[in-house]
């Protein structure tokens, strides 16, 4: 609450963390005094009482950005409003960023597409190696945006959907499916080692499970170069289920690792274009973990490979069935 000159008369507790006042201290002393940012000046100089202000603050951490209003009421009195918008802001950038991501990702696919069709009107007969390099390119390409949809349908399913279901899911034996899939995908060029504790099953929805463990295993295969060695285990590890997926690979520098799961982030853009990646893998993993009480932890040097492993809770190991005497 302002007076006519713009001094403090009260403010509650929220005012004072946005605005880093004491109101014992500051009472009677004129804000713009106070926040001295010339945006905020002009703002409560005005008149105009239908205006708001997008206001930067400083705080621990990150900036807050609040929106301010002014309201005239009682006798030459003002009431000075913030809002905290700062989680509005930051949705509104990844709403951003996801758009400018997913029509950056179509984008090169469809022009390859569009390319060759176009060529192909005048008339495809003439070059006949032309046409059937056109429509392997095409098929790669349209295999391409058929994995990226189905990556972005997966991602909806499980933010949209509600918890993760209690099915007993056998992790030893998808490790070995996946770690089949994995030795196809390499075709030979890699040797892939499983080692998986049969006995341990947990707590589960079978699918997305199987889901984050293929997203790991498949980044291993495309990473790593021709003769390397991929391990897949699964076990106890002080007392805890924890799934691991080793490579021999390129490796990741440290400013990367905590925004591997974030959409569309890759450390190679390039490369992971080149392998078949659409940069949603990590970000699936994440929300499948988050579904299961698991976390993802990632050890990683530049030139040495990687190990990407999850951990879940002991409370989601499944119990044993006792045998029938």
């Amino acid at each position: 609450m302002l007076n006519n000159a713009n001094q403090i008369e009260w403010c509650n507790t929220r005012a004072e963390e946005y605005f880093q006042l004491k109101l014992n201290r500051d009472r009677s002393v004129q804000i713009d005094y106070l926040l001295r940012q010339p945006a905020f000046r002009a703002f409560v100089s005005s008149s105009d009482v239908e205006t708001t202000l997008n206001l930067r603050l400083p705080r621990t951490g990150t900036d807050r950005l609040v929106s301010i209003q002014m309201i005239p009421f009682g006798h030459e009195q003002r009431l000075l409003l913030a809002q905290d918008i700062t989680e509005r802001e930051q949705l509104e950038i990844t709403r951003r960023d996801f758009v400018a991501n997913i029509s950056h990702e179509l984008r090169t696919p469809l022009t390859v597409i569009q390319g060759f069709l176009e060529t192909f009107e005048d008339d495809p007969t003439d070059n006949p190696e032309l046409l059937a390099r056109g429509v392997e390119l095409m098929s790669d390409q349209s295999r391409r945006m058929n994995r990226l949809i189905t990556d972005l349908l997966a991602l909806s399913r499980l933010e949209t959907s509600s918890t993760a279901q209690e099915d007993i899911v056998d992790v030893s034996k998808l490790a070995h499916e996946v770690g089949a899939e994995a030795r196809t995908l390499s075709n030979k060029k890699h040797q892939i080692n499983i080692h998986a504790a049969s006995d341990l099953k947990i707590l589960g929805a079978e699918d997305e499970i199987r889901s984050a463990l293929s997203n790991l295993v498949s980044n291993a295969v495309r990473y790593s170069p021709t003769g390397g060695t991929i391990g897949i285990s699964w076990g106890l590890v002080h007392d805890e289920p924890v799934f691991s997926c080793q490579d021999q690979g390129v490796g990741i520098a440290a400013e990367h690792l905590n925004r591997l799961t974030e959409r569309f982030y890759r450390v190679d853009k390039g490369r992971s274009r080149e392998t078949g990646g659409t940069g949603l893998g990590l970000a699936i993993v994440k929300h499948v973990l988050n579904r299961h009480d698991a976390q993802l932890k990632i050890s990683s040097q530049p030139g040495r490979g990687s190990e990407f492993s999850i951990h879940f809770s002991s409370k989601k190991i499944a119990p044993q069935k006792e045998l029938a005497v």
